[in-house]
């Protein structure tokens, strides 16, 4: 075991009549500090002293434990005690066979609550901190965004397309379909004739959209995501508008107590820090 790092409890000598507010805090941020090496240690420690012995003498982990990695650079120390997230199962578990293994992403059943502080990610974090991840532990998409699925959506749709565009085209060539203004337009002009057959044979003909096609497929997933980016600026946006405002008002009060003259009521400037909060979560909310 490489040497710890030295934690002191000490603090400047400051008498004690003048230690502010900060030194304070410091001072018991130090002390929990230690307490956390200290308590880190004693637990690694335990676990190779029990392994060594069930192995033998051997070096060794106890079971659930993944070796602590420790590199040590001035003092500071980078831990890989990272199977304490899978204390209850004993390790991380190992990786599927295959990618056709792989569980459904849990956002599928993930409710309201979970979905807005995306905590339907933990697991797979939680696997990927614990130990590198392999392509079958990525999550599988529910099967209506599974890319089957959205293609067939796709070639539905343009053929849906094309049969409609093949219709209107054959209607048009049947003389069923008339320019509408701009057959009065060129009526007026004195070219009606040869602009119509125009129309007709080349700029009136209609074409299947593959772009339409692509929108028809994720119709949904898109635009919602683009309306919740729009509201997420906006949210953004305005917040400082609503910073200015407190701070606004927070001068007024400040300069009418000092003038003695009333001051604005407390309950504005804390519906505008609700409201700034408010603005906050849906910023990031909308953005995620």
């Amino acid at each position: 075991m490489p040497s710890r790092p030295m934690i002191t409890h000490e603090t400047s000598q400051i008498p004690h009549t003048s230690l502010s507010f900060l030194s304070f805090i410091q001072q018991h941020l130090a002390a929990a500090t230690a307490s956390i090496w200290d308590g880190l240690f004693a637990y690694v420690d335990s676990s190779q002293s029990e392994a060594s012995e069930a192995d033998g003498g051997v070096l060794g982990y106890a079971k659930g434990v993944v070796p602590l990695v420790l590199e040590w650079d001035a003092a500071r120390a980078t831990t890989a005690a990272r199977s304490l997230l899978f204390e209850k199962n004993g390790s991380p578990p190992p990786p599927k066979k295959s990618i056709h293994e792989a569980i459904l992403t849990p956002k599928a059943t993930a409710g309201s609550v979970s979905l807005l502080w995306f905590s339907w990610t933990t697991p797979l974090l939680s696997l990927g901190y614990a130990r590198p991840p392999e392509s079958p532990d990525l999550c599988k998409l529910q099967e209506e965004r599974g890319a089957s699925k959205i293609a067939d959506v796709i070639v539905n749709s343009f053929a849906a397309r094309q049969e409609k565009a093949a219709e209107y085209n054959e209607r048009l060539a049947k003389g069923e379909i008339g320019p509408g203004l701009k057959g009065l337009w060129w009526s007026i002009r004195d070219v009606r004739a040869e602009r119509e057959m125009q129309w007709r044979e080349k700029d009136g003909k209609r074409k299947a959209s593959l772009v339409l096609a692509l929108n028809d497929s994720v119709f949904w997933w898109f635009w919602s995501a683009g309306i919740l980016k729009v509201i997420s600026d906006t949210a953004q946006i305005t917040s400082p508008l609503v910073v200015k405002a407190i701070i606004e008002l927070a001068t007024e009060s400040y300069t009418n107590n000092q003038c003695g003259q009333p001051t604005p009521p407390i309950g504005t400037g804390i519906g505008l820090s609700f409201g700034l909060l408010a603005l906050q979560f849906v910023t990031s909310w909308g953005t995620h």
